[in-house]
């Protein structure tokens, strides 16, 4: 269900449907949106190719060497190899992607592939320190494919690049009465590396659930598109409608896992919310704030003077992954 795909289309139809059963007035409100694509490759003279992703951090740019096999990155296993002009392949585990990237640059390698350590793919971050090599992922089995090439003098190209583009995607809309004085909200997109049960099919599922049940005049109900390449639905909505009539914007991005869960957002509608759920009895939900670099679609509601909050059931692994199903 990626920004702009046939499956978000399919997807963001069905959630029309939902709605309009439950008595729901809908509307779907198509947006453009300008997104990156990760147009990455690495390939060896000899015609051996991978897909790899550009890792958050990662110089972009084009790096020709001699591939060479490190292990894990680690700074004692790279000592022993000539790497001064070579592309170095490490295995995914036990040190930070960033560290990987910092030892290999030191060492002379002038592109590093990190392979992962089990199936699928995997979205991964240098962290605060970007490099200046280009420094990409690619699948285990690719890993594995590329290992016995490594040590026989076999030249990689790596390109590390990313293409800007335009997609159009949608929100679908479901209006119960004349004004909205509540929206309820959960962006339906996923990533192209995984199928997006928990991130966020979870959070819309339970988004049409409160929807059905509790129909009322003033709630409005909101399916984000393209939330996943940049809050580009809520800002789209927030930018074709008034919403500063509104009480509150509650958005719910996954709900899959209670893991911990948390409340992120404006601190008085935090804390009633908080204050509300200990008068029904206990549940496990608390304060909290999202990791670096990640944002849900409350943020734009927020922005715009509407007290916004996201409810989350915590943090997952498998999110924006292959498993993440």
């Amino acid at each position: 269900r990626e920004a702009g795909s046939d499956g978000e289309r399919v997807a963001a139809a069905y959630i029309e449907g939902v709605l309009a059963a439950a008595g729901y007035e809908t509307a779907v409100e198509p947006f453009t949106a300008a997104t990156r694509i990760d147009s990455s490759v690495a390939l060896t003279a000899g015609g051996a190719s991978v897909r790899p992703f550009m890792m958050r951090g990662s110089a972009t740019g084009e790096a020709t060497g001699r591939l060479v096999y490190g292990g894990l990155g680690a700074a004692e296993e790279l000592a022993t190899l000539d790497l001064e002009g070579a592309v170095l392949l490490v295995e995914r585990g036990v040190l930070p992607f960033g560290e990987k990237a910092r030892n290999a640059e030191a060492a002379g390698a002038v592109a590093l592939l990190i392979a992962n350590n089990r199936d699928g793919v995997y979205s991964g971050t240098l962290g605060d320190v970007p490099a200046g090599i280009p420094v990409v992922e690619i699948r285990q089995a690719e890993g594995e494919m590329l290992r016995p090439l490594a040590g026989r003098d076999v030249q990689m190209t790596v390109r590390a690049s990313i293409d800007e583009i335009e997609v159009t995607s949608q929100n679908v809309v479901g209006r119960a009465g004349a004004s909205c004085e509540v929206y309820l909200g959960a962006h339906y997109d996923s990533v192209p590396a995984g199928p997006g049960a928990n991130d966020n099919a979870s959070g819309t599922a339970l988004l049409l659930e409160i929807a059905r049940v509790q129909r009322a005049d003033g709630v409005c109900v909101v399916a984000f598109g393209a939330e996943e390449i940049g809050l580009f639905g809520s800002q789209a909505f927030v930018d074709a409608h008034d919403v500063s009539g509104a009480r509150l914007m509650l958005n719910f991005d996954m709900a899959g896992r209670l893991d911990g869960p948390i409340i992120v957002g404006d601190a008085a509608l935090t804390e009633e919310i908080l204050d509300a759920l200990a008068g029904a009895g206990e549940f496990p939900i608390a304060a909290g704030v999202f990791p670096p670099f990640a944002s849900s679609d409350h943020v734009s509601f927020s922005e715009v003077g509407v007290p916004s909050v996201t409810i989350t059931s915590g943090d997952d692994p498998a999110i924006h992954t292959s498993e993440d199903e």
